[in-house]
């Protein structure tokens, strides 16, 4: 019967240097685009939302769960716009009671 030898393993300085030659990525962007980008969603969401009802309506679509499940996104997606638009004017109020 054969053992299998222990393999070295990875150092702390190894991961370290993998870590750096990776490039970065910009985090997230200005809170404006934050925002457009979940007006778009929202926007997309309702349009894609609209048009499979319609569809559905008209007889041209028959799985009915994906109409669902789209419409479950474009409740989530406002849900998430309307949350964002509330922490927006929540920090908006602190600034203005901050004394400079």
């Amino acid at each position: 019967m054969f053992i299998q030898p222990i393999n070295n393993l990875i150092g702390i300085n190894e991961l370290k240097g993998l870590a750096s030659s990776q490039p970065e990525k910009k985090a997230g962007g200005s809170f404006e685009s934050i925002l457009q980008d979940a007006i778009g969603n929202v926007e997309a969401t309702a349009k894609q939302t609209e048009r499979n009802s319609m569809a559905l309506a008209t007889g041209q679509l028959d799985d009915l769960h994906n109409i669902t499940i789209d419409i479950a996104k474009a409740q989530l997606s406002m849900q998430l716009l309307v949350q964002l638009r509330n922490k927006s004017m929540e920090v908006y109020t602190e600034m203005m009671r901050m004394n400079v």
